[in-house]
């Protein structure tokens, strides 16, 4: 099912041909495969397909936005080992915190952090900080504050610092805000600055095997 599928976005690819009939096939082998995947990866790729899907015009060609995730879906299903169930009555589970602050009148307005608390034989805490360039805050959509985007920032950045240590375990994940940790919950937003950043997330988490539990 994957190699056909692959194939499958290959030849849109090439041809520059997607319809909005082959958009919603599409969608659903893609929904279907990622059913059987790691997490929620692979809801991030589905807001420009079902935008052609539901399309009234004639349009069939591929943009930017289509090309991108036509990509990206190729990866996630290369990248995702298949959805695995634990078993064990008594895991031992590694704890992450993860938080953010945006202070306009700070000289570092944008600053997140994490600690990550290592269960015994290895016990460790463990800690970051990071100032986040306001040239990377520049890419995402305008507002007043940005600690939606920062507070989920903050979950990659964690589990790609620490990805040797989480790597083949399972994490309950504590944030420090509803609207991130609800949108992590789900694996998608309809805000496209944050709906990569979701995506970034759980393809940490397939990648390195973490089961994660968020709350």
């Amino acid at each position: 099912r994957r190699a056909n599928f692959v194939k499958l976005v290959q030849k849109i690819l090439e041809d520059d041909f997607l319809p909005p009939s082959l958009a919603a096939s599409v969608v659903g082998k893609f929904g279907f495969l990622c059913s059987t995947l790691f997490g929620k990866v692979g809801r991030c790729c589905t807001g420009p397909l079902r935008q052609r899907q539901y399309s009234q015009g004639t349009q069939t060609s591929l943009d930017d936005s289509l090309k991108s995730c036509l990509k990206l879906m190729i990866k996630i299903i290369q990248l995702s080992p298949p959805r695995t169930f634990s078993l064990d009555d008594n895991p031992a589970l590694v704890i992450l915190y993860t938080d953010a602050s945006d202070v306009p009148d700070r000289a570092e307005r944008f600053v997140i952090g994490g600690v990550l608390i290592l269960p015994p034989p290895d016990f460790k805490i463990l800690y970051f900080s990071w100032v986040v360039p306001p040239e990377l805050v520049e890419h995402w959509i305008p507002k007043q504050s940005y600690m939606g985007q920062l507070e989920l920032l903050a979950g990659p950045v964690a589990l790609s610092t620490w990805s040797l240590e989480v790597a083949n375990t399972r994490v309950i994940h504590f944030i420090d805000n509803e609207s991130a940790a609800a949108t992590l919950v789900k694996g998608y937003s309809q805000k496209s600055d944050s709906v990569k950043i979701i995506d970034e997330y759980w393809q940490l988490a397939a990648k390195h095997c973490i089961d994660s539990y968020i709350d």
